[in-house]
């Protein structure tokens, strides 16, 4: 726990990283490929490095899909890694994060307040995927960008929550608010779109080709950044 304070983003990350990358590595093909055929049409040549997206985000979002979200035989990649790869080094630190995987969640989300000096900005979910839980998701640098234009305030932002459990409680210090982190992407889309969004988003989970809403939304919502998808404004 030393290493992970409120300035954490690049230590947690990297860490939650380097434990899924011997997961992705180990069973690559063999969730990449169902992971394509729930997408759609991403270009690939049958390795997950050669899938290419319009974005960087998109991307993102597609690995992921594939390591936190994807279930082959019932069974999500690191929960088939920790079975089956028992002796690996990297299996006690992928430990740390099971509870944090867990209870990961993608929805979209509105910010309802910031603290700039603190990097921590704290939102409602639109869709109500949380229950009416508010959350915060800590990041300095994502705090400064959003502080450079107050119309950045007013961004909806779709991304993936992985709050602070397990051995990360401690981080948890507000028992109203659920701190977590976001897995490297988001998601902005301009508030005036936001029942367009929606509606738009409920069309197209009824015709995905997974039946979980989680991963519907996942689907769905890099189909809308291909069209409502915005970038923040740096001044």
């Amino acid at each position: 726990m030393e290493n992970y304070t409120l300035n954490y983003h690049k230590t947690f990350l990297a860490d939650i990283s380097k434990g899924l990358q011997a997961a992705l590595d180990t069973y690559n093909n063999y969730y990449i490929e169902q992971a394509i055929y729930a997408f759609g049409s991403p270009k690939n040549d049958g390795n997950a490095q050669n899938i290419k997206f319009a974005t960087p985000a998109q991307n993102h979002c597609f690995t992921d899909y594939v390591l936190l979200e994807q279930q082959v035989e019932k069974q999500k990649i690191y929960e088939r890694y920790l079975k089956e790869q028992t002796e690996a080094k990297e299996i006690p630190l992928l430990n740390k994060f099971v509870p944090s995987f867990e209870n990961s969640y993608t929805s979209l989300f509105r910010i309802v307040d910031i603290d700039v000096e603190e990097g921590i900005i704290y939102f409602d979910d639109v869709l109500g995927v949380n229950e009416g839980q508010e959350i915060a998701i800590v990041d300095k640098v994502l705090a400064d960008t959003i502080d450079k234009n107050p119309v950045n305030m007013n961004f909806l932002m779709f991304f993936r929550f992985i709050p602070f459990l397990g051995d990360f409680i401690d981080l948890n210090d507000d028992e109203d608010t659920l701190k977590g982190m976001t897995n490297g992407y988001i998601y902005f889309f301009e508030p005036q779109e936001e029942r367009t969004i929606i509606k738009e988003y409920k069309k197209m989970a009824a015709k995905v080709r997974v039946s979980k809403s989680s991963s519907k939304r996942q689907i769905a919502f890099t189909e809308l950044d291909k069209k409502y998808g915005k970038k923040l404004l740096l001044s």
